[in-house]
């Protein structure tokens, strides 16, 4: 069904056809009497020009709306090829940072179980949120048979990974590099997950397993807008294989299995693909790639043509209609004029008619078209422009109607005098090379951006304007997309890095001083854990903007991911004491925090570098910062701590001690001495104590003080433990193969290996691993492994008993001393320190002290030792006071294994006992 307009028009037509047709008719009457001959001889030739000059109008009109549809399609692709590749580029940084982050924690897992030999377990780590990233799934090491060995998330020992791509990929290749494998069915979350492996390898280079970091397809989308790319866009990764690992559509989600492209096209410029070739719906798109920095892969970015084009199908189809229009009007005019050719004011009538139709077609275009005749002075220099024609959207861009801007100066136009001589530059620029373009914001009436091009006529300008806000506020978008955090909407790391190395150059050039804060929030996990991630994301956004709310004008507040934030203070006089700033921005903290109705109290320690004292380019400046901040953390946090030099030598010296222990428990540079006990009363031999030795290869021995405290704040403690105990298991049972007369041998077990280390079920494996006999075991604990969860702890103490071995409390007197603890555990021994040992000879009062303490012990049914007796006095008093046992220099030096049997031979140490 038709318009009513429409069938109109028709019925006009075809009244006009019969109206002009009688008019003719009658007009032919009149002269066909006169001369009808010579009449048609003489004016023949005006049906014939008009005929030809219709034809030819109506040619032109379709060329030029044809070159017009071209043009402006062409410019909306040419935008659209530029959007794309612009997202390209964007989200292949995206994926390199994303793909870096699973490199370096795939690097460290590989680092740290072939450090260890196989011992690393990933169980660990994951309770401690190491790898509690927002996408993650599991991270898992496969060893050489496919099987699944350990894992950030519970798994089954049944799982097999021998038959994965993965697998046979990493068994056949001997790259160490990353593999990005193709959407599946996660083996342990059971979800939908890209895997990332890297390939394990024993020390021969031979294939020894794989890590396997299961994520889920969102990971590599979060960067995704959907409203940039439109309907039907996609984004993508695939590998230099041309093997698409993940891809997404707008519409669909990231976890969809079913695939996009037909066929996958390789890294290529912008350029348009047919949809019926290259992908499965059949839509063509405008498609860009850009490589990964650093990796064989490349991100695809595609908008679809049918949503770019929209406006464009609607507006092309607008013009095509009143093409057909004006064409219809010009073939009914051609008709109309050979009947009334001989009529010149039918002529001129129909000539005038067209030109109007033609205006009417162009007059409320989208573009303002203008006609600009120049105004030079005596000397010919251009002074000003004449508005001689325009449209009705040109004079709409100058707040103004068509009808007061023409044949107007462009410097009597209100608005534009601010922008007049910027205009007249770029007008002289044109005249003389015959074209200027470029953007321009344009303030008044709120046109916002316009894109001008002028093109030289004769001795004037043709100027055409054409609003682009549309798309400048995309490219904006685009770019707040990546230098802002999405979280608290403050400049990330990306625009740090960009905007770090200016600032610097501009402190150097104005001989100023530039500061570089680093700032992370003191135990900020321990909020995301009790009140859950959507507080910690609160409490972020909130102390953000406290921080934005003390900094001056001009500096900047960065937030470099998690809970670490970057201040930027620029513009400082050099003498200025940075530390005032920075205890004024601490305090911002000491206010609590309501974040969802509850009141939360955190504290910040801060590091701070300055340009130039502490580093004179962004990477130092940063680093710096981060190590002064370290060192805030280390001695006790909620402290503030410029970057002096020594606190590099400290780090450096610590790192470096970290590293040579690591090195030394993986290739076992550790040996057992031991230290005998005796009887009080006898001197009969009646236990050892093992006491480990580092055996630096350049140092030499080292004693358990000097290393004991760093494998403690490390957690090498536990590895350790493990290798002591190993090694007095295997020394045990040698002597008990040499038919010695083995007396029970102690072993330090450390609150951290108590707490977290399962000591009772590895004794187990020991006892049973080298058939020793439990009496010859016994453990010391210290008071301050015995201050954990009661539960826990009361039942590992019950465990380790179940097994036949006896527990002592070591250094009895230098923790807690809590008699109810001593009350609440069954224990056997109770070990005095020697701090107490060395007073019972200097007064009543040490003797006092240590004869309560044997009380306290007999009233429990515990047997006392007396750590650190050295002369014979001190052994007269133990006597006295009924110790049991004493153990120190007076009986024997810690001594290596190799001289222990002739001791077992000799029973008796102190025979002045007798």
């Amino acid at each position: 069904m038709k318009p009513d307009f429409i069938n109109h028009a028709h019925l006009a037509v075809a009244y006009s056809l019969v109206s002009c047709s009688s008019t003719g008719i009658r007009s032919w009457n009149k002269i066909r009497h006169a001369d009808r001959a010579r009449f048609f001889a003489r004016n023949i030739h005006f049906p014939l020009v008009w005929f030809t000059v219709i034809l030819i109008l109506g040619v032109l009109l379709w060329i030029g709306v044809s070159s017009e549809l071209n043009r402006e399609k062409k410019n909306i692709e040419q935008n659209a090829l530029k959007d794309v590749e612009l997202l390209s580029r964007s989200y292949a940084e995206y994926l390199t940072r994303t793909i870096e982050r699973l490199d370096q924690l795939t690097l460290q897992v590989k680092y740290d179980w072939e450090k260890s030999r196989g011992a690393y377990r990933l169980e660990e780590p994951a309770r401690n949120g190491v790898f509690n990233f927002k996408y993650s799934a599991a991270i898992t090491i496969v060893n050489r048979h496919g099987a699944p060995i350990t894992s950030s998330f519970p798994f089954d020992n049944r799982t097999s990974w021998g038959d994965s791509d993965a697998y046979d990929y990493h068994r056949s290749h001997e790259s160490n590099d990353l593999h990005i494998g193709m959407p599946s069915e996660g083996k342990i979350s059971g979800r939908t997950v890209v895997r990332i492996t890297r390939r394990l390898q024993d020390a021969k280079g031979n294939f020894n397993g794989m890590i396997v970091a299961s994520v889920t397809p969102d990971y590599f989308f979060s960067f995704a807008n959907t409203p940039v790319l439109g309907q039907g866009g996609l984004q993508a990764l695939v590998g230099m294989d041309r093997v698409v690992r993940v891809a997404k559509e707008s519409e669909s989600k990231p976890s969809s299995l079913a695939p996009i492209f037909a066929m996958t096209p390789q890294q290529t410029v912008p350029v348009l693909l047919d949809g019926r070739k290259w992908f499965h719906d059949k839509k063509s798109r405008y498609v860009a790639s850009s490589s990964l920095n650093g990796y064989p892969f490349f991100a695809i970015v595609g908008m679809s043509q049918d949503s770019v084009l929209a406006r464009y199908t609607v507006h092309r189809d607008t013009i095509r209609n009143a093409a057909i229009a004006i064409t219809t009007f010009l073939f009914v005019f051609a008709v109309i004029a050979v009947v009334m050719s001989l009529r010149l004011a039918w002529k001129s009538h129909r000539l005038d008619a067209v030109r109007n139709t033609y205006r009417i077609a162009t007059e409320f275009g989208n573009e303002g078209y203008y006609i600009w005749s120049a105004i030079q002075d005596r000397n010919g220099y251009l002074v000003d422009f004449e508005i001689i024609d325009c449209n009705e959207r040109g004079a709409t861009f100058f707040g103004t109607s068509k009808e007061k801007l023409l044949n107007t100066q462009l410097s009597t136009v209100e608005f534009i005098r601010g922008y007049l001589y910027t205009l007249m530059q770029q007008s002289r620029i044109a005249m003389e090379k015959g074209f200027y373009e470029d953007d321009f914001e344009m303030q008044a009436h709120n046109q916002g951006w316009i894109h001008k091009r002028m093109l030289r006529c004769e001795d004037g300008l043709a100027v055409t304007f054409r609003d682009v806000s549309d798309r400048k506020a995309h490219e904006e978008e685009l770019h707040r997309l990546a230098t802002k955090d999405t979280l608290t909407n403050l400049p990330n790391r990306y625009w740090l890095m960009n905007h770090l190395p200016k600032a610097l150059n501009e402190a150097n050039e104005k001989q100023d001083s530039l500061a570089v804060l680093f700032i992370d929030l003191d135990d900020f996990k321990n909020i995301n854990d009790t009140l859950g991630h959507s507080s910690g994301d609160s409490l972020l956004q909130v102390v953000a903007s406290r921080l934005e709310s003390v900094l001056r004008p001009g500096d900047s507040v960065v937030r470099l991911g998690g809970d670490e934030f970057t201040l930027l203070l620029e513009s400082l006089p050099l003498q200025e004491d940075i530390s005032l700033i920075a205890n004024r921005i601490m305090q911002t903290f000491n206010q609590p925090f309501e974040i969802q109705q509850k009141m939360l109290t955190i504290s910040a320690s801060m590091g701070i570098s300055r340009y130039p004292f502490d580093g004179r380019d962004a990477e130092t400046l940063l680093k710096n910062a981060d190590i002064a901040m370290y060192s805030a953390k280390a001695d006790g946090k909620n402290k503030v701590r410029v970057y002096d030099k020594k606190l590099y030598e400290e780090i450096e010296l610590r790192v470096d001690g970290e590293r040579q222990l690591a090195r030394a428990i993986q290739e076992d540079h550790f040996i057992v001495y031991y230290q005998p006990r005796v009887e009080a009363q006898t001197g009969r031999m009646v236990g050892m104590e093992a006491l480990v030795r580092w055996a630096h290869p350049e140092r030499g021995l080292i004693a358990p003080d000097h290393f004991i405290p760093l494998a403690e704040s490390t957690g090498m403690i536990l590895p350790l433990g493990r290798l002591v105990m190993e090694k007095v298991f295997c020394q045990i049972a040698a002597w008990q193969f040499q038919k010695l007369a083995v007396v029970p041998v102690s072993v330090n077990v450390s609150a951290r290996q108590f707490d977290e280390g399962n000591v009772s079920e590895f004794i187990a494996s020991c006892l049973n691993k080298y058939a020793v006999d439990p009496r010859f075991i016994e453990i010391e604990l210290t008071e301050s492994a015995m201050m954990g969860n009661f539960e826990q702890v009361r039942g590992e103490i019950s465990s380790i008993s179940a097994l036949g071995i006896q527990i002592h409390v070591d250094d009895f007197g230098t923790g807690y001393s809590s008699l109810s603890l001593l009350y609440k555990f069954n224990m056997d021994v109770l070990k005095v320190d020697r701090a107490f040992t060395s007073q019972i000879c200097n007064g009543k009062g040490g003797e006092i002290f240590f004869s309560s303490i044997v009380s306290m012990a007999k009233v429990l049914k515990m047997r006392v030792v007396a750590e650190g007796v050295e002369t014979i006095e001190q052994l007269r008093v133990l006597q006295q006071l009924g110790c049991d046992e004493i153990q120190g220099y007076l009986v024997s030096k810690p001594i290596p294994s190799s001289d222990v049997p002739r001791l077992l031979d000799q029973s008796i140490l102190l025979e002045q006992l007798n």
